[in-house]
Parts: C-alpha cells; sequence; structure tokens
C-alpha cells in the first residue's frame, strides 16, 4: 500500500541518517497519514510538496545526502521559520 511504501521509506531514511550520525534530522513527508503517525505538525510540510513537484517534473527519483536545491532550501527554512518563530 501506498502507506507501508511511504511509512517504510521514512523508517529507511531514519535509519541512514542515524548510520551517517547525524544529531538531528528534519523529516518531510507527502503522505499525511504517515506524518500524522509519527506527530509531525502537517502545516511544516510545504518542503515534501516541493521535493515531490521537483520529483514529478524531473521524472526520476533523486537523493540528496550533504546538499539539495536552492529552491528545496528555501521552502525548508521558511517552514522553520514558521514553526520556531525567533
Amino acid at each position: 500500500s501506498a502507506f507501508a511504501t511511504e511509512a517504510l521509506t521514512v523508517i529507511h531514511g531514519l535509519r541512514f541518517a542515524f548510520e551517517l550520525g547525524f544529531q538531528s534530522v528534519v523529516l518531510e513527508g507527502d503522505s499525511r497519514s504517515v506524518i500524522e503517525k509519527i506527530y509531525v505538525d502537517i502545516s511544516g510540510n510545504r518542503a515534501a510538496l516541493a521535493m515531490a513537484r521537483d520529483r514529478v517534473r524531473r521524472g526520476e527519483d533523486r537523493y540528496w545526502v550533504e546538499e539539495s536545491p536552492d529552491s528545496i532550501v528555501m521552502v525548508t527554512n521558511e517552514d522553520r521559520r514558521l514553526l520556531d518563530p525567533p
């Protein structure tokens, strides 16, 4: 199912981040039910939408480890500002 696929993707992504030794991870996704199950505020999900649009536009999956496209960084930073105002 789509839910199981998204949930497994989250698990693999978190495991990958753990194996790389990340101390903090921002998790984005486009499945509302998965996001709700892991208690992430859906209002901070615009970056996931931007990533999904980027994937559709390119017609291929992409993985970013250290850097991501400027458009994604911009949306993520705005989401962060909305969730953690100064």
